[in-house]
């Protein structure tokens, strides 16, 4: 009977039956199963409002962090909890971020000069670039002086700069530009994005977002609070709301859409690091490691998914 099933029905049943379990056991304490008449009608007449009412033109804004506690807030407290771990995380998610910079760039450019990254945090990506061999020369730009100073301790033959683009531009001439995963850490990416062709000269840059305003993530959001978020974003993007963000600056010119999955040691790594109660463990393993693995085309396109795009001015 299981061999009569196609691979498409088979990840629609995965992707169906997680997304229920995920539900029944949301951070809100939720005990109800998906479908109990009362209780999810009430729940989902409340989240909804405050779904919409959270809604921007560059995605969906989360509205408690930008109105309490902006990104760079959030980072700042990170840093300076915890800056050896978040480096080590940045680390393990810069190897697949590397590959969108290589996959995008190297057809165009064989052997770029220079490169520099904007938010670069502690530096891994650059790191992993350079252990690439991917370009001459590399600045490394971040507003957070923590970060700037690790980076200044931890890279070799790295430029090193504490700036913000959006008050300042960055001096010199770039085969390349990184904006990785900081879009979605900004109250306004139209200001960053306006400062970035305003500020900065450069022939190409790369800009990459989580994807997370997705179908399975807006059912599952029903029953959880997505403004609370541990990573901080403000801002929650799909493949649409993201490159029109980027067209009114930019001229799309590639793309890279994928999704990643982590290995048992990273995913208990981060559980550890975010202090995750032990059913949460557990979620993180099917989330991060199991089902991006065997159903990536169904994940990537309803769950979560990563989505990097070539530019120009």
């Amino acid at each position: 009977m299981l061999r009569s099933i196609s691979p498409i029905a088979y990840y629609r049943y995965i992707l169906s039956f997680f997304v229920q379990f995920s539900l029944y056991v949301s951070p809100l304490g939720l005990r109800v199963p998906l479908f109990q008449k009362n209780g999810v009608c009430d729940i989902r007449v409340h989240t909804l409002h405050d779904m919409t009412a959270g809604r921007s033109r560059t995605g969906t804004q989360n509205a408690m962090l930008a109105g309490m506690r902006t990104g760079r807030d959030q980072y700042s407290a990170i840093y300076g909890a915890q800056l050896e771990a978040e480096a080590k995380w940045l680390a393990i998610g810069a190897v697949e971020k590397a590959n969108s910079i290589e996959r995008l760039v190297l057809p165009r450019i064989s052997r770029p000069k220079r490169i520099v990254e904007l938010g670069a945090g502690t530096g891994a990506i650059i790191a992993e670039l350079q252990r690439r061999n991917f370009a001459d020369v590399y600045v490394a730009v971040d507003y957070s002086t923590d970060a700037t100073h690790y980076m200044k301790r931890n890279l070799t033959n790295v430029e090193v700069l504490r700036a913000d683009i959006v008050e300042e531009p960055i001096y010199g001439v770039f085969d390349v530009v990184v904006v990785s995963h900081v879009l979605e850490h900004l109250e306004s990416p139209d200001n960053f994005l306006a400062a970035l062709v305003r500020n900065l000269d450069f022939r190409f840059a790369v800009i990459e977002c989580p994807l997370e305003d997705l179908a399975a993530s807006r059912l599952k959001n029903l029953f959880r609070n997505r403004d609370e978020n541990r990573a901080g974003h403000v801002q929650f993007f799909n493949r649409r709301s993201l490159s029109a963000v980027l067209r009114k600056h930019l001229k799309i010119v590639d793309s890279r859409h994928y999704c990643s999955w982590a290995s048992s040691e990273t995913v208990r790594f981060l559980a550890n690091k975010d202090a995750l109660p032990l059913h949460k463990h557990w979620i993180k393993y099917l989330t991060l490691g199991i089902l991006p693995r065997v159903a990536a085309p169904l994940w990537k396109r309803y769950w979560i998914g990563n989505y990097a795009l070539l530019c120009q001015k």
